[in-house]
């Protein structure tokens, strides 16, 4: 799947997502993110409810990290990340060069981190989600 169809899949895609943890084992070529997803409905009294996701990214191409903004609180808290995915071209802050030389089935993403006010960028063909709610096992959306 690839980072859009995943989206479609959380009850609020990754918009107000957090950010517990981020993995990457280059020799596998894995990228795992712990994760929470905005599982609330807005306008109701759920609409700040949570749940636990893991984002698997297989075949992991490469993860860019840009630097925090200086002028933004950057030194952890012991807090999540808060975040909000981004799916397409517009802006991103990846090389078009680079872009340009991507395999077609490859997914590109950020996820733009509010504590730093810059992005994180993912690019890989094979992305896996996995939601648990609180009163079932965890699901998987792939």
């Amino acid at each position: 799947m690839t980072f859009e169809e995943v989206e479609a899949q959380a009850p609020n895609g990754f918009h107000d997502a957090k950010i517990d943890s981020l993995s990457v084992d280059y020799k596998v070529g894995v990228l795992t993110l712990s994760m929470k997803v905005l599982a609330g409905t807005p306008g109701m009294p759920d609409e700040e409810d949570y749940c636990a996701a893991e984002l698997r990214v297989n075949r992991l191409l490469f993860c860019a990290i840009e630097s925090p903004d200086p002028r933004y609180p950057f030194v952890p808290n012991g807090d999540s990340l808060d975040v909000s995915g981004a799916a397409g071209l517009d802006d991103l802050a990846v090389n078009a060069d680079l872009v340009a030389r991507l395999p077609a089935d490859v997914s590109l993403y950020r996820f733009f981190v509010e504590q730093w006010n810059s992005f994180i960028c993912i690019a890989g063909p094979d992305i896996q989600l996995s939601l648990k709610t609180s009163d079932s096992a965890p699901q998987s959306v792939e």
